[in-house]
């Protein structure tokens, strides 16, 4: 059996996201007079976007066009320049900055009461404006208003939900003297800045749930006890069986949930909740880890080694309890409502690497080739990236993958051992609501 199949200190995964192509086509609405934007995958690359600040050198509106700079280029879809002006150019000007190779450029303005923002995306080679919003701020950190605006701007400029005011939660190993480590839980912005240590304690796995709630597993002298933590910041105990009580998942409305107990018996099962009511989903001898359920709380897939002994991931229907085989070898299985896909670990030549599973074409690609072995990846709720760690030495670093470019972005340090990356849901400021799956 794989030590790696059971192991609590697992690794996190980097996260994906989509490429989107190198040309934007502009058609007018013949009923509003509307702009819209119409992505075409022809090729890749980098699309080049001018974002011109009117009036204000403020320092805040610098640095939050500098941010939301930041933020597009990090995607890895656009290449940004920034630019000041007094006035909106004619229309004459807005086609000699297409002919300057900018066939976007967006204009930030600051309103002069100082409590809002106002910007204007503009296709210049038509010329006209796609579209224009108003940007009001919201508590007095620049960054969020940044991760905010670049949210705004995704949808019109990729047709895709936004991402960068997610928040990417973790374990981070801390070493207080001669003592026996700790493992934090940290919340990172979506690229690793900005981090927060939530709770000083040994805990694993956090995960998200609806309403800005995080979930996690605290080690206690007793058990691995699965825990939350709501928006003020208070902890409440949600499953406190012996053993193991971990990694839960949700389905979109947070209504239903699964998770992992062992309960004192030596082998862990998958639980599932619903409206108060605790089920037991598998009765084997093995251990059933790892489940994520679908959105529509119908289906859980889940990891294995009843069969064989060995890992392999399952999928079953929760309500008539079937179960089938659908990947034969594999660990740590996450699934994208949004991507239709589970990704998932698999030992590879003697290294753990990242693959990913169409549910559809019943297909299965590796998604990496490098050194270092990879643990516990995560999807990002927009199905364009995958949040995993890899571990290097004495180290553990997590990374985000571009699922389509197979660009990497590093979101912790290589001299640090950081594990279980989970990316928040959209949802993650809303307000939180108290949840009991059993104590």
């Amino acid at each position: 059996m794989d030590n790696q199949f059971f192991s609590i200190n697992r690794f996190l995964f980097a996260a994906l996201i989509c490429w989107l192509p190198v040309y934007v086509e502009a058609n007018q609405d013949k009923k509003n007079d509307d702009m819209t934007l119409s992505i075409s995958a022809t090729h890749y690359g980098k699309m080049p976007l001018l974002i011109t600040i009117l009036d204000s050198k403020t320092a805040d509106t610098q640095m939050l066009v500098e941010m939301v700079r930041h933020d597009l280029t990090w995607s890895g879809q656009f290449e940004v320049t920034i630019e000041y002006s007094e006035v909106i150019p004619s229309k004459q000007q807005l086609l000699g900055t297409a002919d300057r190779g900018f066939p976007l450029m967006l204009f930030v303005q600051r309103e002069s009461d100082g409590k809002s923002f106002v910007w204007r995306l503009y296709d210049t080679t038509q010329p006209a404006m796609v579209q224009g919003k108003r940007l009001n701020k919201k508590g007095a950190d620049v960054r969020v208003w940044a991760h905010e605006l670049a949210d705004m701007l995704w949808p019109v400029l990729t047709g895709q939900e936004g991402f960068f005011s997610t928040k990417v939660a973790y374990c981070k190993e801390v070493k207080r003297n001669k003592k026996r480590p700790l493992k934090y839980l940290c919340v990172a912005d979506y690229d690793g800045s900005n981090e927060q240590v939530k709770v000083p304690t040994l805990v694993v796995a956090p995960r998200w749930g609806k309403r800005g709630l995080l979930f996690y597993s605290e080690c206690t002298n007793h058990n691995v006890r699965l825990m939350y933590m709501d928006l003020q910041g208070s902890t409440h105990v949600v499953s406190n069986f012996d053993g193991l009580n971990m990694l839960p998942s949700f389905s979109y409305d947070g209504t239903i949930s699964v998770y992992c107990a062992s309960r004192g018996r030596g082998s862990c099962q998958i639980y599932y909740c619903a409206q108060g009511v605790l089920k037991q989903l598998t009765h084997n001898d093995g251990n059933n880890v790892s489940p994520t359920i679908t959105a529509d709380g119908k289906t859980v897939y889940f990891c294995s080694d009843y069969k064989t002994g060995k890992p392999a991931i399952y999928s079953m229907d929760i309500q008539s309890g079937s179960c089938e085989e659908v990947i034969h070898s594999g660990l740590c299985p996450s699934y994208s409502e949004r991507a239709q896909k589970l990704v998932f670990i698999k030992n590879i030549k003697g290294t753990m690497q990242l693959c990913v599973y169409d549910l559809a074409a019943r297909a299965t690609e590796q998604l990496t080739y490098d050194a270092g072995d990879k643990d516990e990846c995560s999807w990002s709720t927009c199905g364009n990236y995958i949040f995993y760690s890899v571990a290097r030495g004495a180290g553990s670093r997590i990374g985000t993958l571009n699922i389509i470019s197979r660009e990497i972005h590093w979101i912790t340090q290589t001299s640090e051992v950081c594990t279980y990356p989970a990316p928040s849901p959209f949802d993650c400021q809303s307000k939180a609501v108290s949840i009991t799956l059993s104590v």
